[in-house]
């Protein structure tokens, strides 16, 4: 009897693909023939990666999974390979393929595009930004790019935001400063975002950060008057308190009518005057008669905004005794300036004293720096009774009463020879300075 035997076949394994975030953007990153392949491992190239488009992973398995034992040293099959054991769910298996594939070749668009789909098959969204930003950098239309990125770091912004000031409003300053930068690096072109941080930052005593936020802040949105402000603080922080002042004078700038800014100037500058200026500078308020040396430094530090600091300019002014003088830079900037002028001897006199009709000069000579500052938009008829229109100082005496600078006395006398004393003009120069910030 003949005995018949039956073989039993084992069905054929069905591999079931891993879900993968973004896998249908990546079907054609090996659409053309891979260089260096020989003629047969491109066709086993071609038909592993077509059966893993598809879907069917057995025939990919193996056609690949040999490919890449036998092509170790091909970025692009490494690649391939990697986006195989991805959709096999070995994603730690992939990561090392990938990272390979750019030891290889590290621009390859397919290997950078397989890190951005290992991180998102992964959940972890930070480390998909960063990816992001690398295939961003390398490949800039790439279509993970174009579909990603954007919506991915508004939503990782928003949320550092969010803990940021969830941390502010705790008063954990430090703890929100780390959340700010960590925005800001998702997010750097966000002014607003730079003078968030640098609020922060400054509440919790890390001034120098502070400053490097808000002059960011300030340089991306430059109409801000609040980046501007912040900037001010921190520098003042910080012990610069001339570019302090200057940040301040900006943010005044775009908010003229803002009293606090006025005040904070006027308080900053008080505070520069004591620590930054000779020990004679301090004296000028007490002087029962000011000296041109003293006024020359009155004039620059408190009008410094307008009058500007032409170097060159300043070197071209030669006066034979203000060598010794502790003004002497204040004396060139304002010579240079053509506020106070230098004698027809080539003395500058420093320590002569100060007139009224020579104070209103000087006042009106700065007045005019402005744009348009010919004193049309004030009147020099009939306010002084004491002064003759034909008199050279008429115009100067005349505007300086209009402006409300200078006053006349009951009897309407300018009194032009009359010595001037610190005070008086010290209160001259605020008013004129006051004056050019609303003009």
């Amino acid at each position: 009897m003949a005995t018949m035997l039956f073989t039993s076949c084992a069905p054929k394994t069905t591999l079931t693909p891993s879900p993968v975030p973004g896998w249908e953007y990546v079907a054609n990153e090996f659409s053309g023939a891979q260089p260096d392949l020989p003629e047969s491992d491109q066709r086993s190239f071609d038909n592993g990666w077509d059966a893993l488009v598809r879907g069917d992973l057995q025939i990919a398995k193996e056609s690949l999974e040999k490919l890449g034992r036998r092509e170790s040293q091909n970025a692009s099959v490494q690649a391939a390979v990697g986006f195989l054991e991805l959709r096999l769910g070995n994603r730690d298996v992939a990561e090392n393929r990938f990272s390979k594939a750019l030891g290889l070749e590290p621009s390859l668009a397919a290997a950078q595009a397989g890190k951005v789909l290992t991180a998102m098959a992964s959940g972890q969204e930070e480390k998909t930004f960063e990816r992001l930003r690398l295939l961003e950098k390398d490949h800039p239309d790439h279509v993970l790019v174009r579909h990603y990125l954007s919506s991915l770091q508004l939503k990782l912004a928003e949320s550092k935001l969010q803990a940021a000031r969830s941390s502010k409003n705790q008063k954990r300053y430090s703890e929100a400063a780390k959340l700010y930068r960590e925005a800001l690096l998702i997010a750097p072109e966000a002014g607003g975002l730079y003078a968030e941080a640098a609020e922060v930052e400054l509440l919790g005593d890390e001034a120098e950060a502070a400053a490097e936020h808000a002059a960011r802040a300030a340089e991306l949105e430059p109409d801000s008057a609040k980046a501007h402000r912040l900037y001010g603080d921190a520098l003042r922080q910080i012990g610069d308190i001339e570019k302090a002042i200057e940040a301040y004078e900006a943010a005044r700038d775009l908010r003229p009518d803002d009293p606090a800014l006025v005040q904070l100037i006027s308080e900053t500058e008080r505070e520069f005057r004591r620590e930054n200026l000779p020990p004679e500078y301090s004296e000028i308020e007490h002087s029962e008669r000011i000296s041109r040396e003293e006024l020359a430094a009155l004039l620059y530090v408190r009008l410094r905004a307008f009058i500007g600091n032409d170097e060159e300019a300043q070197s071209r002014v030669i006066a034979t005794d203000i060598a010794d003088s502790w003004a002497r830079e204040f004396i060139r900037a304002v010579v240079a300036a053509e506020i106070m002028s230098i004698y027809s001897n080539h003395t500058f006199q420093p320590e002569s004293f100060v007139r009224k009709g020579d104070l209103a000069v000087a006042l009106v000579a700065a007045w005019d720096l402005r744009e348009n500052g010919d004193g049309t938009d004030a009147t020099t008829d009939g306010v002084i009774g004491d002064v003759s229109p034909e008199n050279r100082r008429y115009r100067p005496a005349a505007l300086a009463v209009s402006l409300g600078l200078l006053s006349v006395d009951d009897e309407g006398r300018f009194e032009p020879l009359r010595f001037v004393s610190g005070l008086e003009a010290e209160d001259a120069v605020d008013a004129l300075a006051e004056r050019l910030v609303t003009r």
